[in-house]
């Protein structure tokens, strides 16, 4: 009898630990959030790359985020669920543009002037780096604006 309620009592008290250890995040997702803001080197917001993604990439965890640029140039991560961040570490920063248009017409081949610098495109010529500590993460990504054809 004895050692069956030191078995009940053991048992309730590793449920107890368990569940203290799930709240304190013990086996949490390694992710953190991140919101930022991309603005041009003027100072203004990048409102015109709005529908634009933003990567987020760490080489050494295998590991990339990404957001989607808001008409007000702010931006959330989502790595594996809407919003939950990226790992900590010091990231690669990407900007794609998505739904370039054809330029004079549905039947133009030329696509109008990109909104974003080529060079943030790739991890080999992309010069933003952004850092993501546990706990919040808020960035200002200052970026230029495309060279003029």
């Amino acid at each position: 009898m004895k050692s069956t309620m030191r078995l009940t009592r053991s048992c309730e008290l590793a449920t107890v630990g368990l569940l203290v250890c799930l709240l304190a995040g013990c086996w949490g997702s390694g992710l953190y959030p991140v919101e930022g803001q991309v603005q041009w080197k003027d100072g203004g917001p990048a409102n015109d790359l709005a529908g634009s993604l933003v990567f987020f990439e760490l080489a050494e965890k295998q590991s990339s985020a990404q957001g989607i640029i808001q008409p007000d140039g702010s931006f959330r991560l989502t790595t594996l669920k809407p919003n939950d961040g990226a790992a900590a570490g010091d990231h690669t920063v990407l900007l794609i543009e998505v739904g370039r248009k054809p330029q004079g017409g549905p039947d133009a081949t030329n696509l109008a002037p990109s909104k974003i610098d080529a060079k943030y495109a790739t991890p080999t010529t992309s010069d933003l780096r952004a850092t993501v500590k546990p706990g919040a993460n808020k960035v200002t990504l200052v970026v230029d604006r495309p060279a003029q054809r």
